[in-house]
């Protein structure tokens, strides 16, 4: 094969003469590049990119071909074939009964946008194939923003149809903000050829663009990463998805599979998209401790971590992460056991934030936690954790003593304060009694009331109810202590 570049002085007039028939022939391929989802490792969808390959000259580079049919009009063909391209292969793979199938992004020009009808003729094609449409994302240039209200109008209609719409190139042409202020894009594509981690101040951009992206609920997927350290730094900071050579160059359909397997890269299954998504959400790039676990309701594990919460676990005497949470998912421990209840019991059964404090040794820790995603047995935590020193001089460490012994013992532990006449839930075994409502003070003669209602045998509620008499109850519990010794 020769080169293109050399032999052909008028390479515009030959991509030009022969671009129809390089489409009726096959010529231009289908190339799928791995979108990866940073927070797992595993593949959740693909970006379709076109590739001539002449039989003649080789491969043509898109960045000789895609000016050459913008500047002739030839644009809008080039990706209505690459949209049925992708579509005739999900309906072969829809065929075949393929267990995994992920979405796949597709672009559209900025001059794609001046016919009327694109939305309709890339809804013609999904249809003919018998395409789900939340199987396709459509990516949008940043250069075609100029005309902000005919795209407003196209991406309703997208949106209306089922498709995700994306932002491509974001940050690479002056109208950025504007269009993100002005338009409804699902995710935001940031280019990582012009803002390299090498430097601080690009890392700095990278933050607040990842951080005012999840407060204005659009996603973000960070295209053309290259080494592990970009890939380490954009799970970091949050950003959900990642594209580039570090995981996979684009490569034809039929390795796509083998590839990602062969690399321990699992294709997510589409199901379980708006379980990943949720995840997404979090802010990770919080200034409090911050850990993010995965309960399957048997075992937990973690799925991210920082550096903050990392140290309090170590200031704690934790030092060995996956050595504590293999106690944690060993049946049968004492620690197992507090944490299953407090996940089964409060963070799966209540709503919002929810608090449990426990002693260890000269110290308490304190977990706040809430359900940030769930999808059939799976819930994803969101985790902070704080170190309470107690000094050992004050009565308040004597407390603490006692509270050490009686915890992994029993199963419910209360505090009455008969001075406010308050009651405050230390430990509970159950979510709907009265000291199951997490960390906070409550009417002691309510939870009184509620608890005996509630809880116990109906023959014992006469007795229950003179044993937890708010006006004698100091001397009733002094009285069984001193029978029981």
């Amino acid at each position: 094969m020769n080169d293109i570049n050399k032999e052909l002085p008028d390479m515009k007039g030959y991509l030009l003469s022969h671009f129809e028939q390089a489409m009726n022939e096959g010529w231009i391929n289908i190339y799928y590049q791995p979108v990866v989802r940073s927070m797992t490792g595993m593949v959740c969808g693909a970006e379709a990119l076109c590739r001539w390959i002449d039989p003649d000259y080789g491969m043509i580079s898109p960045g000789d071909l895609i000016p050459v049919l913008e500047e002739n009009g030839r644009i809008f063909d080039l990706d209505l074939y690459v949209m049925e391209c992708v579509c005739r292969d999900f309906h072969t793979l829809i065929d075949k009964k393929a267990e995994q199938i992920i979405p796949v992004s597709i672009n559209l020009s900025r001059r794609d946008f001046l016919h009327d009808d694109v939305v309709e003729r890339i809804e013609k094609i999904a249809s003919w194939y018998q395409v789900p449409r939340e199987l396709i994302n459509i990516e949008i240039t940043e250069s075609a923003f100029i005309q902000q209200s005919l795209l407003s109008s196209c991406i309703t209609k997208f949106h209306a149809l089922g498709y995700q719409v994306w932002m491509d190139d974001f940050g690479t042409a002056y109208s950025t903000l504007g269009a993100l202020k002005d338009l409804d894009f699902d995710e935001l594509k940031i280019d990582m050829s012009f803002l390299s981690t090498a430097s601080k101040k690009a890392r700095i951009i990278l933050e607040d663009i990842v951080r005012m992206a999840k407060r204005i609920g659009i996603q973000t997927l960070a295209e053309g990463v290259e080494t592990k350290e970009q890939y380490e730094f954009l799970r970091r900071i949050g950003c959900e998805k990642i594209q580039g050579f570090y995981f996979g160059r684009p490569m034809a359909g039929s390795v796509f599979d083998v590839f990602c397997h062969s690399h321990a890269m699992g294709l997510e299954p589409l199901s379980w998209k708006k379980y990943y998504d949720d995840i997404g959400r979090i802010d990770y790039q919080t200034d409090t401790t911050l850990c993010v676990v995965e309960d399957d309701g048997q075992s937990m594990r973690v799925v991210f971590i920082n550096e903050a919460y990392e140290n309090v676990l170590k200031k704690a005497g934790m030092k060995d992460l996956s050595a504590w949470f293999h106690i944690i998912n060993t049946p049968d421990n004492l620690m197992h056991d507090f944490y299953r209840r407090f996940a089964n019991e409060q963070l799966r059964k209540l709503p919002g934030v929810q608090t449990i404090t426990f002693p260890s040794g000269n110290h308490y820790l304190q977990l706040s936690g809430y359900v940030a995603a769930s999808y059939e047995d799976h819930d994803i935590y969101a985790m902070q954790i704080r170190y309470i020193d107690v000094d050992t001089k004050t009565e308040f460490q004597q407390n603490a003593d006692y509270f050490e012994n009686l915890y992994f013992i029993c199963d419910d532990i209360a505090v009455y304060d008969l001075s406010s006449m308050t009651m405050y839930g230390v430990k509970s075994s159950l979510s709907d009694q009265p000291i199951g409502t997490g960390d906070k003070s409550i009417s002691a003669s309510q939870a009184v009331y509620d608890w005996i209602a509630g809880f116990v045998y109906p023959p014992d509620q006469d007795r229950a109810k003179a044993f937890l008499n708010l006006d004698t109850l100091s001397e009733n519990v002094c009285r069984q202590i001193s029978i029981r010794c």
